[in-house]
This record gives structure tokens, sequence and C-alpha cells, in this order.
């Protein structure tokens, strides 16, 4: 699991969606690790997801892979990402048990208001996935290991 590369960063993350920029990273590296393996690595294939795993490790990743990954892949991870986390947002699960973090100046949203969030995250993030596929699909010769 060390050698596990995520295919976006926290500050791309943060940037680009409406998560606050004081969330901690490991409040959100669950949710984009579950959304990395449970929705980029069945649109990619495993070798064409293994390859670009492999490459973002060695620091190599470029050409259309590089393209790829910055102008699709991320797009879609990104807002799956955030779909899977806001369910978690405001809880930690520790030793003492499940807790709720509500402060003095803050309001918490009721279940419907929550559901409405996570829905737009999905369909944005659906969105991007269709024109990842697009793209893929239009491009499959420059990545030989998508239709292997």
């Amino acid at each position: 699991m060390a050698n596990y590369p995520l295919f976006i960063n926290m500050k791309d993350l943060k940037k680009y969606t409406n998560v606050s920029g004081n969330v901690e990273a490991d409040k959100l590296i669950p949710s984009l690790r579950t959304a990395q393996i449970l929705e980029i690595e069945p649109i990619l294939g495993t070798d064409l997801y293994n390859k670009m795993s492999a490459d973002i490790l060695a620091d190599t990743l470029t050409g259309d892979y590089a393209t790829l990954l910055t102008d699709y892949v991320q797009d879609t991870l990104i807002h799956f990402a955030v779909s899977y986390y806001l369910p978690y947002a405001a809880y930690t699960i520790a030793n003492a048990g499940i807790n709720k973090h509500i402060t003095e100046n803050t309001e918490s949203i009721e279940a419907n208001e929550l559901n409405i969030l996570i829905n737009r995250e999905k369909a944005v993030a659906e969105t991007y996935k269709k024109r990842l596929i697009r793209y893929l699909t239009a491009n499959a010769s420059l990545f030989p290991e998508y239709t292997s």
C-alpha cells in the first residue's frame, strides 16, 4: 500500500471543488483512494491503470498519458472522491466510538440536503466520466493498454 499512487493531489481536489482548504488530507485520502479504485480503474482497465500507476510512481508519466491524466482522469476522480467523502465529512471513527463534529457557529445539514450535495457531485463526476470514456474510445490507438 505504501507504493499506491494517488492520481490527484489534495491541492487540486480542494481547488476544483467546494472542499475547504482546511480539511486535512488524511480525512480525504480514504475517499480518494476508494473512488480511484472503484471508479477510475474500471474505466481505464487494469493494464492501463497499472501502467499509469507505475509511471506516476516513477515520475515518468509523459505525453499522451499525462494528457489523459490531467485533462480527463483527474476531473472525473476529483468529483467522485468528493461524492464518496461527503457522507463521512462530519464524523470521526475513533476508539471511543463514532463522533459527529458540531461547532458553536455551525449548523448540521439535514440528510436530504446532504443527499442533494452527493447527487450533484456524482452527476458532475458522471459527466466527466462520459467525457473520459469518449476520449479513450476515440484515441484508443494512443493507449495500447486500454484495449489489451
